[in-house]
């Protein structure tokens, strides 16, 4: 697979994909032949038949493959074809897939797209961070308290970055435990990702032939006060970049992504204090795949802000990924124009959380001026640019203003202050949530919000108050604490168990729209159809009882999966085991 070697050649390409941005994709677009499936642990009665099919499998994390079912020698040396999500066909691959019992989700690799659209390179002006009529986010009151630290790490998920910017350059990452001598020094996966990494060719070539990538890069992190072209969001900071483009049309596989999500949260676990990730792209299509590593990123403290798409389209009847995905770190970002209201193009609604400048050509000077790779087309440095993506960077920028000013903030804290420091703005009221739009000067100035929650080994979202699967939060009122915060969000409630003659009944709280997948493990054997074993697997949503009667004192563990409904795919996010004692 060769990296793209030329610009006027992807020329119509990058114009097409910006003008596709602006409207709902009208077919969502996959990988030919390749599907992410995640694996349950092998059970002793089970043999895996893997290595009898006709697929070639490639790790995209320790938790996930991607899989072609195409020849093995074609598959290493063709270049990824694309074609229209047929779902007729991913049903019939996906079973032929499942035949393998170790096989537990398979869904097809889809594409991701870029929330953009690049407009002529003619206004100077950034009215976005401050500007005479008030429609802007207040950053010179804000940079009276700080301007950003280069200990503030934010990673940036897009087509990659143009390194040499004079207005950037030294706002990027340098890796301190991987130098530039072509060997793979920190033991990550890259060797010399001294900056950043590019996922889908698996080097540390972040290189931006797109622009877009770095136009986003530039409005979280251009360099200010040094007199070179404009400033971002953070005056200073350390930018460390994840290309996933797989060429210069804006495109990528959601398999590149996860392995960006997941590239950050090993950095996290290797010391890096990664804050906030940017992700300016998206799709229709839902993954649990791309679902469970930006749940790793949550469990890492890592907040992920996304752009809310370009589609003029409401995002609570019509998802865009990974903006819409119900995870506690995810923070979906509309866009406005200088007049402070929706962007016509904005995607809205109340899964949205919040609004900052994105820009409306429709206004002159209303895109958003910033910095662009002479490796795009027309080797501009500088150019105006439009969408849901320059919105979400605005957002990234300031949760990583704020971390730079208290650095001690969890991520749960720093979400909480951006939320409670927005200025309300009726004319967004059905635009996105509360009406808020991004106030840099109120949130930089917000008090610390107050959590007194204990430690609850249930909790589902990790440093919410009040988001576990028991009361435990001090007031002992018999309410969940999940409920009392208002957090929608599709786990299962605590599951009962009891004995009914010979069975065990498991009952759950049913939820509108969500399909439970159960696992049941024994200290004892259990009778499960004609086999006995220590773990029964369940589908139910509210009571299943075919499981024998286990010794009295017995303790069970429980966790559940779930599915929502109407979705093409599994769903594999895992609740944390809640451990039952059947009583003698």
């Amino acid at each position: 697979m060769k990296r793209p070697s030329g610009i006027l050649l992807f020329l119509l390409p990058v114009l097409l994909a910006a003008c596709i941005a602006r409207a709902a994709h009208a077919q969502e677009l996959v990988i030919s032949d390749e599907y992410i499936i995640q694996r349950r642990p092998a059970r002793p009665h089970e043999a895996s038949a893997a290595d009898n099919r006709a697929y070639s499998s490639k790790s995209i994390s320790k938790f996930f493959e991607v899989i072609s079912l195409v020849d093995r020698v074609d598959a290493q040396s063709t270049e990824p074809r694309t074609s229209n999500l047929d779902r007729a066909k991913v049903e019939r691959d996906c079973a032929r897939i499942r035949q393998d019992a170790t096989v537990l989700t398979c869904e097809p690799n889809v594409l991701r797209h870029l929330h953009a659209v690049p407009n002529d390179p003619n206004f100077s002006s950034q009215w976005a961070l401050n500007n005479s009529i008030n429609t802007d986010i207040n950053a010179p009151e804000a940079w009276n308290y700080g301007t950003g630290t280069k200990s503030t790490l934010i990673g940036v998920i897009d087509s990659g970055v143009y390194g040499a910017h004079p207005d950037i350059a030294t706002n990027l990452w340098s890796n301190p435990s991987d130098a530039a001598d072509g060997q793979d020094n920190d033991g990550n996966g890259y060797a010399d990702d001294v900056f950043g990494v590019n996922t889908h060719f698996g080097d540390a070539d972040p290189s931006d032939c797109v622009g877009h990538g770095t136009h986003v890069s530039g409005i979280i992190g251009a360099v200010g006060n040094n007199g070179v072209g404009v400033a971002g969001v953070n005056w200073s900071t350390s930018l460390i970049v994840a290309s996933i483009s797989m060429d210069c049309s804006g495109s990528a596989s959601v398999a590149s992504v996860i392995r960006a999500y997941d590239y950050f949260t090993d950095l996290k676990k290797r010391g890096h204090n990664i804050r906030v990730v940017n992700a300016s792209f998206g799709g229709t299509q839902f993954s649990s795949a791309e679902h469970s590593a930006i749940d790793r990123l949550r469990q890492a403290d890592i907040i992920v802000v996304a752009s809310a798409g370009n589609s003029n389209a409401n995002s609570d009847e019509t998802p865009t990924f990974p903006a819409n995905y119900n995870l506690a770190n995810v923070i979906s970002v509309g866009a406005t124009g200088p007049t402070k209201q929706r962007a016509g193009y904005s995607n809205f609604g109340q899964s949205v959380h919040i609004a900052a400048p994105g820009g409306d050509s429709d206004y002159q000077g209303g895109a958003i001026y910033g910095l662009w790779s002479p490796l795009a087309t027309g080797g501009l440095q500088y150019r105006s640019v439009e969408g849901t993506s320059m919105a979400a960077p605005m957002v990234t920028g300031a949760i990583g203003l704020l971390a730079s000013i208290q650095p001690s903030l969890t991520a749960a804290a720093l979400k909480r202050m951006l939320f409670d420091s927005a200025a309300v703005v009726p004319e967004l009221a059905t635009a996105v949530s509360g009406g808020r739009f991004l106030d840099l000067s109120a949130l930089v100035q917000a008090s610390v919000p107050t959590d007194n929650c204990p430690s609850d080994p249930l909790k589902v979202e990790a440093g919410v108050c009040g988001c576990g699967i028991a009361d435990t939060d001090g007031n002992n009122n018999k309410k969940w604490d999940c409920v009392e915060a208002g957090v929608v969000e599709a786990v299962p409630t605590k599951a009962s168990l009891k004995v009914v003659g010979r069975k065990i009944v498991v009952t759950m709280q049913e939820r509108a729209g969500v399909e439970y997948y159960l696992e049941v493990v024994s200290s004892s054997t259990l009778k499960a159809g004609k086999k006995r074993t220590r773990t029964a697997y369940l589908v139910s949503q509210r009571s299943a009882g075919t499981i024998a009667k286990p010794a009295p004192g017995t303790t069970l563990k429980v966790r559940y999966a779930y599915r929502v409904a109407g979705t093409a795919s599994d769903f594999s996010y895992w609740s944390p085991y809640a451990s039952l004692r059947v009583k003698k």
